[in-house]
């Protein structure tokens, strides 16, 4: 279900950009209002109603087409701009507004249809964080990659050039053996250097490691784990080995996918997160445990679509409009084909 905030263990989706426009508060929404507005009267005979035209904006294909169209009426207009520019000249003059737009969609290009796991949020005006959970990055550990993981960047030099996997200890051993059949996720462009993040929902791992402070829970009764030490590494390295030798039951619980790997995360200074969700960035929403644990490889579904149907209402239809627009753009890049 959606929620108004972040919270530890909950998740954000990154809105469409149109949708993101819409949610939020600033020129660009009161721009599409106005073209709704400007639709509204040219269909209606009469003075203008505020009722009848909130009712006319609560719909969502509707406005959602809208924003589309005014956001590719607005970037037409920029690209224009460039092309018409002087021969030699730099950069484009733009209003503030335009250049708020361009900054927009860059970071929406950028982080298009990411779900991030929120494992740090202490409330309004302090720092933030979370971990991409829908971008593989690898499937299967090569040395460097578990040291990355493991102590990071200080641990793939030392690699290098100390003579191998021994030279790290035990436990980074232990821990590469264990995991190098697993999947790591690029978490975010912050923090690559650092010790990868692991997140499970054994609870057996997590009460061996709590007690050296290498593993937290991400809220009371989550029953998601988090940790960046080696002690929660390495219990989760011994939990795997175990379940080899054990019952096939016990396996499955501890098989190597019931465990995610992060290299980087997204940060947010104090304020931040709560400026983007107010601009319509993220949709914070809280779903159940199965689902911020799904290992997010060779799915029947992109969890994007899946998260954004199980919040419902206008979300499910905001995937069903992407959707439709992947598709549209399949069919005009096989169209080009055909023509040449």
């Amino acid at each position: 279900h959606p929620l108004a905030l972040p919270e530890p263990g909950g998740l954000l989706v990154r809105r469409p950009f149109e949708a993101q426009l819409l949610a939020g508060r600033g020129h660009w929404r009161e721009v599409i209002l106005k073209a709704a507005k400007k639709d509204f009267m040219t269909s209606t005979e009469g003075a203008f109603e505020e009722e009848r035209f909130e009712a006319w904006t609560s719909n969502a294909p509707y406005m959602f087409r809208l924003s589309e169209r005014v956001v590719k009426r607005e970037m037409t207009k920029i690209v224009k701009m460039a092309r018409s520019a002087p021969k030699g000249q730099q950069t484009v003059s733009l209003s503030a507004e335009q250049k708020a737009l361009l900054l927009a969609f860059n970071a929406y290009s950028e982080q298009w249809q990411e779900v991030l796991l929120v494992t740090d949020y202490a409330g309004p005006n302090k720092p933030a964080e979370a971990v991409v959970i829908n971008r593989p990055l690898s499937k299967g550990l090569t040395p460097q990659l578990a040291a990355l993981v493991y102590g990071g960047q200080k641990a793939v030099e030392a690699l290098a050039n100390q003579g191998g996997p021994k030279a790290l200890g035990q436990g980074f051993f232990d821990f590469s053996e264990a995991f190098k059949d697993a999947a790591v996720y690029l978490g975010g462009p912050e923090g690559q250097a650092e010790p990868g993040t692991l997140v499970h929902g054994n609870s057996e791992v997590f009460e061996k490691a709590a007690t050296g402070g290498d593993c937290g829970e991400l809220s009371g009764g989550s029953r998601i784990y988090l940790g960046s030490g080696p002690g929660g590494k390495v219990a989760a390295s011994e939990a795997i080995r175990e379940s080899r030798v054990d019952s096939q039951q016990k396996a499955e619980n501890n098989a190597v996918l019931g465990y995610r790997l992060f290299v980087g995360k997204r940060r947010w200074g104090p304020g931040e997160l709560e400026r983007e969700v107010a601009q319509g960035c993220w949709q914070c929403a809280a779903v159940a445990r199965p689902v911020a644990l799904k290992q997010c490889l060779g799915l029947p579904k992109p969890l994007w679509h899946e998260v954004m149907e199980l919040i419902g209402g206008d979300h499910e239809q905001l995937s069903k409009f992407e959707l439709v627009r992947r598709n549209d753009l399949q069919d005009d890049d096989d169209g080009d084909e055909e023509e040449e």
